[in-house]
């Protein structure tokens, strides 16, 4: 798995509002409150290519979406921007066999 820089804040804006549609769609608040835990984004490890956008409430409830296709890290970054406000690019570690 070649190494990702995480984006910066301004790069991941950058790369959310680089679409044109963006500039279509009303403008939504994210549903989380302030103090909880921000959104995941990170690359599923048993699909390669696949983003996932994972976000837990306080009550252990968790959201999931799945993006996949050439442009899936783009689509999860900028889902998790509009959906929650805040995330954070994580890279897990890889299985370990034993």
């Amino acid at each position: 798995m070649p190494d990702r820089k995480p984006l910066s804040i301004q790069e991941a804006i950058r790369a959310i509002t680089s679409t044109p549609r963006m500039h279509q769609e009303p403008e939504h608040r994210p549903k989380i409150s302030p103090g909880t835990e921000p959104a995941k984004v990170f690359e599923d490890r048993a699909t390669p290519g696949e983003w996932r956008v994972e976000w837990f409430d306080d009550d252990g409830r968790c959201e999931l979406e799945i993006f996949s296709g050439p442009d899936a890290r783009r689509q999860a970054l900028r889902y998790a921007m509009r959906k929650y406000g805040h995330f954070r690019e994580v890279e897990l570690e890889p299985h370990s066999s034993g």
